[in-house]
């Protein structure tokens, strides 16, 4: 009966420790560079869906003024200032309307100064 030498098996077993600990080294930096990588694609998918927000109401925007909130006059459709809480406010339609009650399908939405938007 033939079997492994002591020598032969401390090769293999150094063999393997060798690649083991360049396998864990190179796991452990793939997985520093997908955390990384998450970190920072994070923000960039918040702004993203924001930028695809805003497109869409522009897309729907409709050409027609608003009463100001006392109702001393008309709000253009299209409104963009700093000095206001909202800095893009706008008139757009396709609003839904699932209780279907008697009501326009025009909505008043802006863009705020920080955070997401909302309905103005």
């Amino acid at each position: 009966m033939r079997g492994f030498t002591l020598l032969e098996m401390l090769v293999a077993i150094a063999i393997f420790a060798v690649v083991s600990t360049l396998a864990l080294t190179g796991y452990t930096q793939l997985q520093r560079q997908s955390e990384y990588t998450g970190a920072t694609a994070e923000p960039a998918a918040r702004y993203s869906v924001r930028f695809r927000r805003c497109c869409a109401d522009l897309e729907q925007l409709e050409p027609r003024p608003v009463r100001e909130p006392l109702g001393d006059g008309y709000l253009p459709a299209l409104q963009v200032t700093d000095t206001l809480e909202y800095r893009l406010q706008l008139t757009r339609a396709g609003w839904s309307n699932t209780g279907g009650l008697p009501r326009p399908t025009l909505q008043r939405v802006g863009l705020p100064r920080r955070g997401r938007a909302a309905v103005a």
